[in-house]
């Protein structure tokens, strides 16, 4: 039993994301070149992990940070073949400084505290436009210790692993009518968040 622990623990330690894949045994693995991963080097500020795993209608978005700075990057993963399609480094945003992050129809959103009860999403990133913006959206931390945020595409929920109590949040997506030069047509989350 203890050598297969530390074997699983070395295998946490590495800056790359792994996939296995139950039905046939398959197993893949991407590596983030530089990804920060040993030590106190985590993702967000209080959290203990080096990787967050976001996915939403187009893609698997690995977030992480880079061994030796500041700012968040996120990787756009086919879910597929574990192929990274495009890296984004948002220096604008300063990992240590927020403590969460999910994305929905390509758009990060970045919560500001895990343990404050009412706190705020005050900076999101539009990938697909290359765009911060500061939406200021009320959060709430029912129990003071959201340690998993994440956003599911099928049944369009947000859920919290809050304090050992999984608690979801209707993400209510509203077409924007606005076409932009580039010809797409983007969405607006609305958040209803016991605000």
């Amino acid at each position: 039993m203890d050598r297969s622990s530390s074997s699983e623990q070395a295998r946490l330690a590495s800056e790359s994301e792994n996939q296995y894949e139950l039905q046939t045994g398959a197993y893949s693995e991407v590596e983030i070149e530089g990804a920060a991963h040993r030590l106190d080097k985590y993702l967000f500020n209080r959290s203990f992990n080096y990787f967050d795993l976001a996915i939403d209608e187009n893609a698997l978005w690995v977030l992480y940070h880079f061994e030796d700075e500041t700012f968040l990057s996120a990787a756009k993963v086919d879910i597929n073949n574990l192929t990274i399609y495009e890296t984004f480094n948002l220096t604008l945003v300063n990992h240590t400084e927020v403590a969460n992050g999910f994305v929905i129809c390509g758009i990060l959103y970045l919560v500001d505290s895990s343990f404050d009860q009412r706190t705020h999403i005050s900076t999101s990133f539009d990938f697909y436009r290359g765009i911060y913006n500061t939406p200021n959206y009320h959060w709430l931390n029912l129990y003071r210790h959201s340690n998993m945020i994440s956003y599911n595409p099928y049944d369009k929920r947000i859920y919290v692993y809050d304090h050992g109590y999984l608690l979801t949040v209707p993400a209510h997506l509203q077409w924007l009518a606005n076409v932009y030069p580039s010809e797409t047509i983007i969405f607006r989350t609305i958040f209803l968040l016991f605000a």
